[in-house]
């Protein structure tokens, strides 16, 4: 069956017309060698996250691709999106147009986010929700989906990814051992979201790819306090007196028996 369907494929090849075989060829040619030009300017932790295999376009990269492809952008509110998920509180939703330098429209995307999943910070919400159309926007107008994905949230459901739940069950690490890729995603998120660099990482908490755990908890925890504008938590303590940080999480366990070792992290 097999030999029959390859031979019937070669002779409906060989019927193809050659001026139209040619062109297919050079297409494929010319995105082969498109995306070995790609692959040398795009940094990874920078324009893009490795996460489970799959690469995690940045705004950083998306902006850089937009600058080569010569895009730009116009937002608008997505009134479709929104009437659409009218139950869902705290909604705000953008469309994000991209156009070339002559002003003609090239490709658009959507995002959304919600208040309640940024402390009710409307400014911060518009800025996710703008950022998330943006970056699948460039996605989609570059046809690039084959090589990027847009967030971590997109990879849910797709069996390269915990389950929400599974991601936010507290489990006690060790944490002597090395920061978990899912601590170095986030702690690359914070940081991106901040607008801050790796080398203010090195200076505050070392390199972050010989990070450990229990580290890495704690610089999660500052950075998440100093996006949202607030004064370091008073850490709560366990029943000998020494505070327990969820390794994965950065929220401090009570009554925990593992200890967080001590550091030389100063703080943020």
């Amino acid at each position: 069956m097999t030999t029959k369907k390859t031979t019937e494929i070669a002779k409906s090849d060989s019927s193809v017309d050659s001026t139209f075989k040619k062109n297919v060829d050079s297409m494929i040619a010319n995105r082969d060698y498109f995306k070995s030009q790609l692959e040398s300017i795009m940094v990874e932790s920078q324009d893009y996250h490795v996460i489970k295999e799959k690469k995690s376009l940045s705004k950083g990269g998306a902006e850089k691709l937009a600058t080569g492809f010569k895009l730009y952008a116009k937002f608008k509110i997505d009134e479709e999106a929104k009437k659409a998920f009218a139950d869902v509180p705290g909604l705000i939703a953008y469309r994000c147009e991209l156009y070339n330098s002559k002003d003609e429209f090239q490709g658009e995307g959507g995002g959304a986010d919600t208040l309640s999943r940024n402390q009710n910070d409307p400014n911060k919400t518009i800025k996710m929700a703008q950022k998330r159309a943006y970056v699948d926007a460039v996605i989609r107008t570059t046809g690039l989906s084959d090589i990027f994905t847009q967030d971590l949230e997109d990879m849910q459901g797709s069996g390269n990814v915990k389950s929400k739940q599974a991601d936010t069950k507290k489990t006690i690490n060790d944490p002597h051992k090395p920061a978990s890729d899912k601590q170095k995603y986030l702690i690359k998120k914070l940081m991106e979201d901040l607008q801050l660099s790796m080398e203010w990482l090195e200076k505050k908490a070392g390199k972050l790819e010989t990070m450990k755990m229990g580290v890495a908890s704690q610089v999660i925890e500052q950075l998440k306090n100093k996006q949202n504008n607030l004064e370091p938590k008073v850490q709560e303590e366990t029943s000998d007196g020494i505070p327990v940080i969820d390794s994965e999480t950065g929220e401090v366990i009570k009554d925990a028996k593992t200890r967080v070792p001590e550091t030389n992290y100063k703080g943020i």
